[in-house]
C-alpha cells in the first residue's frame, strides 16, 4: 500500500505539477463497517480541494456499480471530492466510471476528476496495448473452459465437444500458449492445455481479448405453422430471464454460424423487416448451444455481446448478471 501511495503521489506532482501530501484518513470510522473493511482511505488536498482517496483492499477489479453504490455511500456523508484508485481498470469499465461521473485515477496512465474539469490520458500499460483479440475458436474453448470444472484439455477431445477440426484446435492452443494463459504440457504427441488458478482468473486475463461473438443479425418472420427454433435466447431476451430488466418487444435468439449457414434461412421463416419481425435472430461466430442453458446463451457470452451499450439499464443489468456468476 506505501508503494501504491508513493505512485499516486509521484504521478499526481508529476501531471499536475504541484507538490501534495497524501495522508490515512482519521475519520473514516464513521462509515459504515462495511465500508472500512473493503477500502483504505486517504485524504489530500489538490488545487486547494480537500479530497478523499479510497482504494480497494480486494485483488480484483470491482464492477463500476459496486464502486458507484460506495463512493455515494461516501459522498452522501462527507461534502468533499471522493476519488477512487486502482492500479489497473479495464479500458471497459474506465468508460462506465466516466458515464457514472465517478472520479478515479490509475497511476502512471489516466486521472478522471470531472469537479476539476480534468481527464488526463496516457498511454495504457505496454502489456494491454497489444494484446490482440483471441480468434473465435479459441473464445470458444475458453467460454467452455469458464463453465466446466477444471480439467486438462486436448485438442482431439476439444475438437470433437466444439466441432472443430484437430488442426482448428492446435491452432487455438499457440494463441493461448502466445497469450501467457494457463500452461502446456507435452503428453506423447499431444499437448494438454490447464488452467490451474480459479474460473475468475481465468475471466479477468481474458475477457478484454474477448470480443462480442455477434457477427450479424437477422429478423424473422414466422410462417403459418412455423414453431420457435430450438435455440438459445440471447441478447436482451436472455438478460430479463436472469435480471430485472424488462424484455425486449421482439424476443431475441442466437444460433451459430455453421448452423446458420447449413439450414440457410431456418425452417419455418422468412427474412423480414423489422416492423413485420416475429423475432431477432442474433448469428453468432461460435455456436451458442454448446454453452447454454435452460434455453439461454451462457452468461460470459452474453456479457460480451451486450457490454459496450452506453443504456444504463442494461449496463445495471450486465453488472447484476455478472455479480451472480458463483465461480
Amino acid at each position: 500500500m506505501t508503494n501504491l501511495i508513493e505512485k499516486i503521489k509521484k504521478y499526481l506532482e508529476e501531471t499536475l505539477g504541484i507538490e501534495i501530501s497524501i495522508l490515512r484518513w482519521k475519520d473514516q470510522k464513521e462509515l459504515p463497517i462495511f465500508l472500512i473493511n473493503e477500502y483504505i482511505f486517504f485524504e489530500t488536498s489538490l488545487l486547494n480541494n480537500p479530497c478523499l482517496i479510497m482504494i480497494s483492499k480486494n485483488a480484483i477489479e470491482l464492477t463500476p456499480l459496486t464502486i458507484k453504490k460506495h463512493w455515494e455511500q461516501v459522498t452522501k456523508r462527507f461534502d468533499v471530492i471522493c476519488i477512487y484508485i486502482s492500479d489497473v481498470i479495464s479500458s471497459y469499465n474506465r468508460k462506465r466510471l466516466i458515464q457514472h461521473h465517478i472520479p478515479f485515477i490509475i497511476p502512471n496512465n489516466q486521472i478522471y476528476i470531472p469537479d476539476f474539469g480534468l481527464d488526463l490520458r496516457e498511454h495504457f500499460k505496454q502489456q494491454r496495448i497489444h494484446k490482440e483479440l483471441f480468434s473465435p475458436a479459441a473464445q470458444a474453448v475458453i467460454i467452455s473452459t469458464l463453465r466446466k470444472k477444471n480439467e486438462r484439455l486436448i485438442p482431439s477431445e476439444l475438437a470433437a465437444t466444439l466441432c472443430y477440426s484437430q488442426m482448428t484446435m492446435t491452432r487455438v492452443f499457440n494463441e493461448l500458449e502466445a497469450a501467457g494463459i494457463g500452461k502446456l504440457i507435452k503428453k506423447g504427441n499431444e499437448r494438454w492445455w490447464i488452467f490451474e488458478d480459479t474460473k475468475k482468473d481465468l475471466w479477468e486475463q481474458t475477457k478484454d481479448m474477448l470480443r462480442s461473438p455477434i457477427r450479424s443479425r437477422e429478423y424473422m418472420k414466422l410462417l403459418p405453422g412455423g414453431k420457435i427454433l430450438q435455440i438459445p435466447l440471447a441478447g436482451i431476451s436472455a438478460l430479463a430471464e436472469t435480471t430485472m430488466i424488462n424484455s425486449p418487444q421482439l424476443p431475441i435468439y442466437a444460433i451459430g454460424l455453421q448452423e446458420y449457414r447449413q439450414t440457410n434461412t431456418p425452417k419455418g421463416f422468412l427474412l423480414s423487416t423489422v416492423d413485420e419481425a416475429d423475432l431477432e435472430l442474433e448469428i453468432w461466430n461460435y455456436n451458442p448451444t454448446h454453452f447454454s442453458k435452460d434455453g439461454i446463451v451462457d452468461p460470459f457470452s452474453l456479457y460480451l455481446s451486450l457490454r459496450e451499450t452506453t443504456d444504463e439499464r442494461i449496463e445495471a443489468a450486465l453488472d447484476e448478471l455478472m455479480e451472480k456468476i458463483q465461480w
